[in-house]
């Protein structure tokens, strides 16, 4: 609610019950105090809920920037993605931190503005146009299950199918320094704590079972 961009609306995406742990979710009323805050009770599709759940409600035309809830933002992340977007040719989708597969397995995370990657990350912040969110939902759907634990991969790799190319933000004015995780996104029930072998060997098995797929 502190973003120096004043046109945007605050979208939670909140299922009635989570799917990991069959929790019902209790919306507290002090929510109701922020006009700029919208919430839509949506299927959960695991990480990807932020991503999708409010695609119906919104025209194709606009863009949505999809963040993670366990993380703080510099208060300039709307004005600066929207800057980038709008001010490349092609208008493709732009975010903070993402990565290109070779370097990634080599532990090897290049910062670079401008840069095009294989993967966009989105607890970095990511801009996207309605329109292709739109048209990706059904094959996500597919692979929803690969997408439970590795929502990134599935969704760069859907990105890249329709010919939108990711790139990465890293100026003074922005970058993914200048984020902040909270403590609780490192807890048990984080989802990097979730499979076997972490994130990168994840990963590596996600990507095998979208090659069999095509």
């Amino acid at each position: 609610v502190n973003q120096s961009y004043e046109n945007y609306e605050i979208h939670f995406n909140i299922p009635y019950t989570c799917v990991y742990s069959g929790e019902e979710y209790v919306i507290p009323d002090w929510l109701n105090n922020y006009p700029k805050i919208k919430i839509f009770r949506v299927d959960d599709l695991g990480p990807a809920t932020k991503v999708f759940g409010p695609i119906s409600k919104i025209k194709n035309d606009d863009v949505i920037i999809y963040i993670d809830d366990d993380t703080q933002y510099d208060i300039r992340l709307v004005t600066n993605l929207l800057h980038w977007y709008k001010s490349d040719e092609k208008q493709n989708a732009w975010g903070l931190s993402g990565f290109c597969l070779n370097s990634y397995f080599k532990g090897e995370y290049p910062r670079e503005h401008g840069m095009e990657v294989d993967v966009i990350e989105g607890y970095g912040g990511v801009l996207v146009k309605v329109e292709w969110i739109s048209k990706i939902m059904n094959d996500f759907l597919k692979l929803k299950n690969e997408a439970k634990y590795a929502d990134d991969i599935v969704i760069s790799n859907l990105l890249h199918k329709q010919g939108v190319k990711l790139k990465t933000v890293f100026t003074p004015k922005l970058h993914i320094g200048m984020i902040n995780q909270y403590s609780y996104g490192f807890g048990d029930d984080a989802l990097h704590n979730q499979t076997d072998g972490g994130h990168q060997e994840n990963y590596m098995r996600v990507l095998e079972t979208l090659k069999s797929k095509n």
